[in-house]
This record gives structure tokens, sequence and C-alpha cells, in this order.
């Protein structure tokens, strides 16, 4: 972040320094969470009795050329009746348009929310650590017709996806939290506090990594079969249009 500064001349060199401090200093917040997590935008739960989410078992669907593998963690306290807090992780992993690679997307579910910017900041990481905080878009919606929309769906750019991947197949407990960014545009803005919405410990373990590796192979198995079909068949479709390879 200094460098940026620096490099860039887009602000006085000491800006560099106080966001670099502040970068800091936001590490140790979220360390701290890490030993005392809350649940979900503090509701109405005691700060001295953490809110561990309880996690299911992952699943998997699909075949072929695609597959799902998902997870869901439950918090313990219900913000409403029949309302459970709750994560889902979907990692989608399947091939690539051109049939010749693998493809892997990651999203997130969260609920109860409410929130009115499109963005949030997700962080998931390993103590090592291992992971990122990463912007995610957020897109709000309803799982009952009529319904208040307090249920998003957090999506990562596809450049962080590779650095949330490594977090999950690091086969450890993972840290996440969620939070609203600081707006850039204010001044003084590296004061401002971060409006976290959850903080906890997710139980993470083996099975992901081998069940996401499992998957990658079953994809490139079903490609290798789908070009030897191809040029039996005489049409695999030239990918470079008026070159001639000789």
């Amino acid at each position: 972040m200094f460098m940026g500064w620096k490099l860039l001349s887009l602000a006085p060199e000491s800006y560099g320094r106080a966001a670099l401090a502040r970068f800091c200093e936001r590490a140790q917040e979220v360390e701290r969470a890490a030993h005392a997590p809350v649940s979900p935008q503090n509701w109405g739960a005691s700060p001295r009795q953490p809110q561990v989410p309880a996690a299911g078992a992952w699943e998997v669907t699909g075949s072929g050329h695609y597959f799902e593998i998902s997870r869901r963690y439950i918090w313990p306290h219900q913000p409403m009746p029949g309302r459970a807090a709750e994560l889902q992780i979907i990692c989608n992993v399947e091939s690539s348009k051109e049939v010749n690679a693998v493809v892997s997307r990651l999203r997130f579910r969260f609920r109860p929310i409410n929130v009115t910017v499109a963005s949030l900041v997700l962080g998931l990481f390993t103590k090592q650590p291992k992971g990122a905080l990463v912007e995610v878009e957020a897109m709000m919606f309803s799982k009952e017709p009529g319904g208040l929309d307090d249920e998003a769906a957090l999506i990562p750019h596809a450049e962080d996806m590779p650095k949330l991947l490594r977090a999950l197949t690091a086969s450890q407990p993972l840290e996440f939290l969620l939070a609203v960014p600081m707006p850039p545009e204010r001044e003084p803005y590296l004061g401002d506090k971060a409006q976290f919405l959850a903080g906890t410990t997710l139980d993470n373990d083996q099975q992901f990594k081998t069940l996401y590796e499992t998957a990658i192979e079953n994809v490139w198995v079903c490609q290798d079969a789908t070009r030897v079909r191809q040029l039996a068949e005489g049409w695999y479709r030239r990918r470079t249009p008026g070159v001639n390879f000789q």
C-alpha cells in the first residue's frame, strides 16, 4: 500500500505511511476477533459467549464437465424465529468453453444481513496466513416470494478466487470475517473504523481438499474423452482461425 502511494504519487508519503500503520492495526483487530468470535451483526448475543457456527458435511453434486462442492455453517443463535444465521460456501469446478482448461469458481451466501452497499469486504484465511481480505460483490435477495431481502450472494473477483481456494485447501481452521468497506473518498478516511458484520472461526479439514482435487481430476478425464471423440469424428475446432500449422 505504501509503495502504491510512493510510485504512483497519488498522495504525500505520509499518507502511505499512515495507511500502512492502519493496515497493521487492522490485522491486529482481526487477530483479536479470531480469539473472540462474535455472532453475525451482534444479534443480541453477549461478546463473552462467542457463537461458533456448526459445520455441516461437504456436499458434492454434478458429473462429467461440472461439479459443485458446498458446505453450510449455521450459528446456534437465531436472530429471528425460524431463521438461523447461516453461511454457505459454494465451489464450482467445470470445463472452460473450449474444453481445454478446468475453471474453479467460488461464491458465498450469507443470511440474515441488511446492507445497502454493492460490495463488502470478506476475509478467509488461516493462521499462517493463507488466504486474503478481498472485495466481493453483494447481491441481496429473498428466498421467500414477497419476503424481505435478508440474504446476500457474495461473489469474489476472478483474480481473488485462487487466494481463497488456497485457504480452503490448507485443511486448517479458517478465520472468517465480513465487513462494510471504508469509503476511500472521505478525508481523512484512514481513521474510520470498519463496520464488522460477522467474524468467527470456521471448522475446516482435509475433506474439501480431497473433494476439490477429485473434482478437478474427474473434469480432466472427461475433457480427455471429449477430445478423443472430437478427433475421431474429425470435427475438432481450430482455436486460431486463419492460421495453418505446417
